[in-house]
């Protein structure tokens, strides 16, 4: 990897969230136990930037963060006698951090993607249409803000007859559901 060829360090140590979003440390190089417990204190800190030096290594630290967000840390040890420039590591590991960042937020974002839809499902199970899509649209407008929205449906009725419905939401709030009462401008326009 690059980080080994031309970076060199001893060790590498990342934490950060996994697909689940739960926080996982990963190790090249050395393992957890090998961590001395100060080594340990400094790695699960969230400094942006900082220099730890143990008895054994050097360890340059940097915080990972999404948006203002801090998701972890990024570090790599080197033997305490054989240090390497610290303006030039840093700024290395800056930019690995930004690969690692779009990588992370792709997996955070797939991963929220997909919690979203299976809330929206199970909203959407309810034998009542009307408040499951209200269930849903309001999940939705927790995460994305949404100010005007129109979903159209076919209603079919007991003897096979289709009706087009629709509901209207204005700032995630019912503004019209044609089941209750119908906009002749809205009827209009769909009849267009």
């Amino acid at each position: 990897s690059y980080i080994e060829k031309e970076m060199k360090p001893q060790a590498v140590f990342l934490c950060t969230v996994d697909e689940e979003l739960k926080i996982s440390s990963f190790f090249r190089g050395i393992s957890e136990a090998d961590l001395t417990p100060e080594e340990k204190t400094a790695l699960n800190g969230t400094d942006r930037r900082n220099i730890f030096n143990s008895d054994h290594r050097s360890w340059f630290i940097a915080g990972l963060d999404m948006a203002g967000e801090n998701i972890g840390v990024f570090a790599l040890a080197y033997p305490s006698g054989d240090k390497p420039d610290p303006e030039i590591t840093f700024d290395l590991m800056n930019s690995i951090i930004e690969e690692l960042d779009n990588y992370f937020y792709a997996i955070k974002a797939n991963r929220f993607k997909h919690m979203m839809i299976m809330e929206i499902q199970h909203c959407l199970k309810s034998k009542n249409l009307a408040e499951a899509i209200d269930r849903a649209v309001n999940m939705i407008g927790d995460a994305v803000p949404i100010q005007d929205l129109f979903l159209l449906y076919l209603d079919e009725d007991l003897e096979g007859q289709s009706t087009l419905q629709y509901l209207v939401y204005h700032n995630m709030a019912k503004a019209y559901d044609s089941t209750e009462t119908r906009n002749p401008e809205l009827d209009a326009l769909i009849k267009a």
